[in-house]
């Protein structure tokens, strides 16, 4: 991005000028006002290709609906196309919930000669700690595409790698091309020396170093969560939901990230945009039942409210 845009950072499109800053020395807060500037554009003249091609690896015999919720949480997003990899079990519940998904074929769901057009890929929800997914896994992180790596990716980086090695890794990849997504366990067993403790000023010192080390965006996930940039700026969803505290929360953020970062936007802007649908899909879905009862499944059929509410802010 040209340095003549002014903007805060070169992984995201906003000028400093109208960011609300927070109270640590480069962090700030995310605002719906920005957050409505960095949607991806639509148009009436436009095609499925348009809009982008993004993979999924999600999903096991144990955990198929992890690989439904990702996947769905994709297709709401605007994305294009969705191709996934999973479990045979897997596959089959999620073609019966979402005909529209795409499957890879065998040797692309071993991470190999993937299709030159995709923009985007995911993996980790639900995948767990089978044989033959590291190799899936280096395959991955071999390729050229913009990679978000969350639960079983995590664990299995952080069973391969740790430390000073797991930063060397990742810093072989384009910086700002990996987002990693972990919640407090997992960011401790991949970074055990900075810990990502409660309270927010070491949450975000943690993260930020994880990401200046490593080249990845590293998003915090907890109350609050925080994207860290690898330049050393960092952001702060003040917005939160007790309702998103169950399982399958993090599968629809990461299927959300992957298919906003199918669409021309960014890694970093598809994460932060991904962070604040999440939250305010949640929000609005506890206001109309409750953070007691809403279920994880009814955010991503109830994305389009949030859209809706930014697409009005960007014609205001």
């Amino acid at each position: 991005m040209p340095e003549s845009l002014e903007t805060i950072s070169p992984y995201v499109a906003i000028h400093p000028g109208n960011l609300q800053a927070a109270a640590f020395p480069g962090a700030f807060f995310l605002q719906e006002k920005l957050m409505a500037q960095l949607l991806p554009q639509r148009f009436a003249d436009s095609h499925k290709g348009t809009y982008g091609r993004v993979a999924l690896w999600a999903g096991s015999q144990a955990y198929p609906g992890a690989l439904c919720l990702a996947a769905e949480a994709a297709l709401r997003s605007g994305v294009g196309y969705v191709e996934v990899a999973s479990d045979p079990s897997a596959l089959d519940l999620c073609l019966l919930r979402f005909p529209e998904v795409v499957l890879l074929s065998p040797r692309q769901a071993q991470g190999l000669d993937l299709d030159p057009q995709l923009k985007a890929l995911a993996a980790g929800p639900g995948w767990s700690l089978q044989p033959g997914h590291d190799q899936i896994l280096e395959n991955l992180l071999a390729s050229p595409y913009p990679l978000i790596l969350d639960a079983d990716a995590l664990n299995l980086l952080a069973r391969r790698f740790s430390g000073p090695a797991l930063c060397h890794r990742l810093s072989q990849r384009k910086p700002a091309t990996t987002l990693l997504t972990p919640h407090p366990g997992e960011f401790a067993r991949l970074a055990p020396d900075l810990g990502g403790r409660k309270e927010e000023a070491n949450r975000l010192a943690a993260a930020r170093s994880l990401s200046q080390a490593s080249g990845a965006i590293v998003l915090l996930k907890g109350s609050r969560s925080l994207v860290a940039l690898p330049d050393g700026i960092c952001f702060i969803c003040p917005e939160s939901c007790s309702g998103l505290a169950r399982a399958g929360s993090g599968d629809v953020l990461t299927g959300l990230c992957l298919g906003l970062a199918g669409q021309g936007i960014s890694l970093a802007e598809a994460t932060l945009l991904a962070v604040w649908i999440h939250v305010k899909t949640a929000q609005l879905l506890a206001s109309a039942t409750s953070e007691r009862s809403m279920r994880v499944g009814d955010l991503a059929p109830n994305f389009y409210q949030v859209f809706r509410l930014l697409d009005q802010d960007l014609q205001a």
